[in-house]
């Protein structure tokens, strides 16, 4: 596999261009989980809570 890492500012918002079907998995302290789909494959992706990233 050559996919690498990545950074999302905001959880919803700046993966919507490119991912689809985007689903909140778990909310927990500050960090938030998406399930979403990318080319026919599914991710899962993890950001920071909007309150506490420094955007």
């Amino acid at each position: 596999m050559t996919q690498v890492s990545g950074f999302i500012l905001s959880p919803v918002d700046a993966v919507s261009n490119r991912f689809t079907k985007i689903f909140e998995l778990s909310t927990s302290g500050f960090n938030v989980l998406l399930h979403a789909k990318r080319n026919g494959q599914w991710w899962i992706l993890k950001s920071l809570k909007p309150d506490v990233s420094y955007t």
